[in-house]
């Protein structure tokens, strides 16, 4: 009935014959599962845990096709070269900077970087939510620079953290 519901084929045949220790009796749920499973997929083309899923509304991302022309490709041929990169460089963007960012773009954040190394991720709610974008964006107020990390935290680990990183 597992195997009919879950479809699961051979971690349920594992489980099982972990549980009995007896293998003479793998083949016998080999056959029991394997026909409940096809039994599910003559009934219906999803197992429980997709109905689930899709019922509940939870982000998912079905499983894609091989396809042989995408044969060799790298994480590294869909990533974005660093100078192409829409980024708050933290010290030198100015309010003005962020508030152009957030009209131009309407991605959900953006990166925050000094110099080449990532200080945080700023998302685009919050930079929203900001009294003084859009509202009390001045001469004076649009030439200062903004700051998301404070001025001594010169490596990402604080002095307490560092402590549980030594070996």
């Amino acid at each position: 009935m597992l195997g009919g519901v879950t479809r699961m084929t051979v971690s349920l045949v594992v489980i099982l014959f972990e549980l009995t220790g007896a293998l003479s009796h793998v083949l016998p749920i080999m056959v029991g599962v394997m026909s409940a499973k096809w039994v599910g997929d003559a009934l219906g083309e999803d197992g429980i845990y997709n109905v689930w899923i899709a019922m509940r509304q939870y982000p998912f991302i079905p499983p894609v096709d091989y396809n042989l022309n995408d044969r060799g490709r790298t994480a590294a041929d869909a990533m974005r070269p660093f100078g192409t990169l829409v980024k708050i460089q933290e010290g030198h963007s100015t309010l003005k900077d962020i508030e152009n960012l957030t009209s131009k773009y309407d991605f959900h954040g953006f990166p925050v970087v000094r110099g080449r190394d990532l200080i945080g991720y700023a998302t685009r709610n919050k930079l929203l939510s900001f009294k003084f974008l859009g509202l009390h964006l001045s001469a004076d107020t649009s030439k200062k620079k903004c700051r998301f990390s404070s001025l001594k935290q010169k490596t990402p680990f604080s002095t307490s953290e560092k402590k549980y990183l030594k070996l």
